[in-house]
């Protein structure tokens, strides 16, 4: 499920297809009020927050990363995603990975959700 919008969602939405194809789906949910977002925390397994570095800005301190910790959900996110280091302890409440590195997010993803190759 990808909430929100963004200049990437059309993007995304294309990208979608090849997952849609092979069984997989994907949900846009586009924007949702703040105060429906605690019932998408809640059924969510993991967030995943893939910051990268944009002109030499990094993601400092999504708020994100907290929301889906206050509701005991794991976080994924990249090494440019900044409070990262000081909330997530690895492969326990989250993990850290490399900048646009895919698979290695790909591969934390598929851990947390049970599915890596060693399970």
């Amino acid at each position: 499920m990808i909430i929100g919008d963004g200049d990437y969602k059309e993007k995304l939405e294309k990208k979608s297809k090849k997952v849609k194809e092979i069984g997989g789906n994907i949900i846009f949910t586009g924007k949702i009020d703040n105060k429906n977002l605690p019932n998408y925390y809640s059924i969510s397994y993991i967030g995943v927050v893939p910051s990268i570095n944009i002109n030499g800005c990094a993601d400092s301190c999504p708020l994100v990363v907290n929301e889906f910790m206050v509701f005991g959900k794991p976080v994924i996110a990249t090494d440019k995603v900044g409070a990262s280091y000081m909330l997530i302890n690895n492969y326990k409440t989250g993990v850290i990975v490399k900048e646009k590195d895919v698979n290695e997010l790909k591969n934390a993803i598929l851990w947390f959700l049970n599915l890596d190759d060693e399970s």
